[in-house]
């Protein structure tokens, strides 16, 4: 039972935050149609694939942990690559990416290495955040946290679909970004 319930607090997050972002450009008013159109049709495919799709759930705290703190590093790297050596983002991304894909040659029998690509490739895309939206390592530590728990939660949800890890960092920038705003 706790695996769909957790299926189910994890699909209504990344449904919620579309909802937010789709609202959001309404608002602008700024060619709203195409986008929310195309919004709309991407919530409702995702809505069907999460109900066709298996169900995909292990529980392992140290490897829940050290993933969470693997999407940290990984935007903490991007972000300092970024700001620090003037790359870019995307470029900043793609060169934390190739080497964190390395990280399970030093071991290939340990599941924490082969876990750390993902995770950090994660936190990249919340590396990534512009400097406006992330404005100093406390919110990219916060944000990559956040986000690090968004992707424990739906570690069984979506698996093996293109898309999930930018959508889970752009959850949690925004989630970051609304509960600073709220404090704030």
């Amino acid at each position: 039972m706790k695996p769909k319930i957790i299926r189910i607090i994890s699909f209504s997050l990344i449904a919620f935050f579309h909802l937010i972002f789709l609202v959001a450009l309404i608002l602008e008013k700024k060619n709203a149609f195409p986008i929310s159109f195309l919004l709309i049709l991407f919530l409702f495919l995702t809505t069907v694939t999460y109900y066709k799709a298996p169900l995909i759930h292990e529980e392992h705290f140290i490897e829940d942990f050290i993933a969470i703190v693997f999407v940290t590093l990984g935007a903490i790297s991007t972000y300092s690559v970024t700001h620090y050596l003037k790359t870019g983002p995307v470029l900043a991304a793609g060169i934390i990416g190739t080497m964190a894909s390395f990280i399970p040659t030093i071991n290939r029998e340990s599941r924490l290495f082969k876990l750390a690509p993902a995770s950090i490739y994660c936190g990249c895309f919340v590396g990534m955040s512009h400097h406006d939206v992330a404005p100093n390592y406390s919110f990219i530590i916060i944000a990559g946290v956040i986000t690090g728990l968004f992707m424990v939660i739906s570690k069984g949800v979506f698996h093996g679909f293109g898309g999930k890890l930018g959508t889970i960092a752009f959850g949690g920038v925004a989630f970051t970004s609304f509960l600073l705003f709220l404090l704030y």
